[in-house]
């Protein structure tokens, strides 16, 4: 089972993007987790979740003028130290 359909079972939104002339778009697919699923996912404040979101550390779309989706890949990236 992919992570993106791993992902999708456990109640995480997915949001397709696929690449201009990739081979499958289910290779393109990047999970896509809301604040709260983020902070429970990653064990950190929902508080520091959103200030990552707000300074740009993270890669993240608003939906409406409330919801938040954060990349799951971004969110590994920054805790590792990456940017």
């Amino acid at each position: 089972m992919s992570a993106a359909a791993e992902a999708a079972g456990k109640g995480a939104t997915v949001v397709s993007f696929p690449a201009a002339g990739s081979g499958s778009a289910a290779e393109s697919i990047p999970v896509m987790l809301g604040v709260r699923e983020t902070a429970e996912k990653f064990g950190l404040p929902v508080h520091m979740v959103r200030e990552a979101v707000r300074l740009g550390y993270v890669y993240s779309v608003r939906a409406g003028s409330r919801k938040i989706y954060i990349n799951q890949s971004s969110m590994i990236s920054w805790l590792s130290g990456g940017r």
